[in-house]
């Protein structure tokens, strides 16, 4: 197969290709489970939706007690720092749910879940080698530079890292 045939069969045709649109981020709190702090945020694809509902209140509800499963596996792995930070994304093709944590001082560890639109309330893990779109990799980014400026350095301080949020938005 010759590099031409070969990326025109794995290139979508452009009218398949959408257009960047922002989709609505906020800080919707801290998620503590047993000895866990992790940073809480949500994403909708509706950028006119309130703040205050962003999150479908039985999705939310779902995706804490699917965190709280899959932090019983993460203290079972151990060598971790207790710290890190939840994305809980409504797209528009499925409920999207991003577990992270640190491990050995700068390592980020990572569980996608989802749940179906048809039954929002039920989450599982994802087995695709999926990490994440385009929208939630703009909290990653933002995760990573705070905890570069906040805990790698001389004096580490997690609390510092637990107050640096991503500001509200669309992005």
């Amino acid at each position: 197969m010759t590099f031409e045939s070969a990326s025109s069969a794995a290139a979508p045709r452009s009218a398949e290709w959408a257009a960047y649109a922002p989709r609505l981020f906020a800080d919707l709190g801290t998620f503590t489970e047993r000895q866990w702090t992790l940073k809480l945020y949500g994403v909708h694809h509706d950028v006119t939706r309130d703040k205050a509902a962003l999150i479908d209140p039985a999705v939310l509800q779902s995706a804490r007690m699917h965190v709280r499963d899959l932090l019983a596996e993460a203290d079972r792995v151990g060598a971790h720092h207790n710290t890190g930070f939840i994305i809980l994304h409504q797209g528009k093709q499925a409920n999207w749910l991003l577990t992270h944590w640190w491990i050995h001082q700068d390592v980020c560890c990572h569980i996608l879940s989802r749940s179906q639109l048809d039954d929002p309330a039920r989450f599982a893990r994802v087995a695709a080698p999926i990490m994440a779109c385009v929208w939630e990799l703009l909290v990653v980014e933002f995760e990573r530079r705070a905890w570069v400026a906040t805990v790698l350095e001389q004096k580490p301080d997690l609390n510092a890292y637990l107050s640096a949020r991503l500001p509200d938005g669309p992005y």
